[in-house]
């Protein structure tokens, strides 16, 4: 089984809830079919965002190749795995820069990562921007200048030793990781 790493986008749930209202609109329609007259309620919300988030980039899941657990016995880290966020459809008038916040658990031994589920033990998530500079949970990343055009921010993900010496117990893991972002 593959180990996975999802991410969610916070306040990305517009689709999802005019997915949802639909749904449950149809249901009604379907409920009240016998009944002889029906009501359909449609509900959403307009925003007003400099851009559009990419429907590939919520929702997704990042993927570990299989890692031996004795590559950690001389290495802290495991080989990254990239990841990123599109924005599109930018209008530079409403705001010219975003930064984003990961949010997660914090690991209980290392709170400059983020926490692990599973059986895996020893181990959490490291995530770094594309200069490698540490992204800390809960914490605004510094602002990245939008283009009008497509924008991909990217970053790095890494499974990391909690403690120098310490014991990595083997096992499935995943996280699950919320991005937010702001616009200035």
């Amino acid at each position: 089984m593959e180990n996975l790493i999802r991410f969610r986008r916070a306040g990305g749930g517009l689709l999802i809830a005019i997915g949802l209202t639909m749904f449950t609109a149809l249901l009604l329609v379907r409920a009240k079919a016998d009944a002889g007259s029906t009501d359909v309620v449609f509900r959403g919300t307009l925003l007003a965002v400099p851009c559009l988030v990419d429907m590939d980039s919520v929702d997704q899941t990042v993927a570990f190749s299989p890692i031996v657990a004795r590559h950690f016995t001389n290495n802290h880290q495991s080989y990254p795995v990239d990841f990123s966020i599109a924005l599109k459809e930018c209008d530079l008038s409403v705001g010219s820069q975003v930064s984003v916040t990961f949010f997660g658990d914090k690991n209980a031994v290392n709170p400059a990562l983020f926490a692990l589920n599973g059986t895996v033990e020893g181990l959490g998530l490291a995530v770094n921007d594309a200069q490698g500079n540490a992204v800390l949970p809960g914490v605004l990343q510094p602002p990245v200048e939008l283009t009008d055009t497509e924008n991909r921010l990217e970053w790095l993900a890494r499974l990391q030793r909690t403690a120098a010496n310490g014991e990595v117990t083997l096992g499935e893991y995943s996280a699950m990781i919320t991005f937010q972002l702001q616009y200035e």
